[in-house]
């Protein structure tokens, strides 16, 4: 999977590391979300959300449970949680 300059500076910004698993795991999720017709997706790892564009397997953002105190993400079509 592709990680965009924004998503990989807010991973930065919010210090989250991304392991082997994550990524196969995240891999995984996209290959799902990409059978049910997902354009943009959310996906929950470990209280953390990752929006990704399914069709082009680009990571756009990142956001820690913490990040996301206005309780809304736009800009999606579906949700996979791991």
């Amino acid at each position: 999977m592709e990680i965009t300059k924004h998503a990989r500076k807010r991973l930065e910004q919010r210090k989250i590391t991304l392991n082997t698993g994550n990524m196969d795991m995240l891999a995984k999720m996209v290959d799902i979300a990409y059978k049910k017709g997902s354009r943009e997706a959310l996906l929950m790892l470990d209280n953390i959300a990752f929006v990704v564009n399914i069709k082009n397997r680009r990571l756009v953002t990142v956001l820690s449970k913490d990040d996301m105190n206005e309780n809304i993400i736009t800009n999606v079509d579906s949700v996979v949680f791991a």
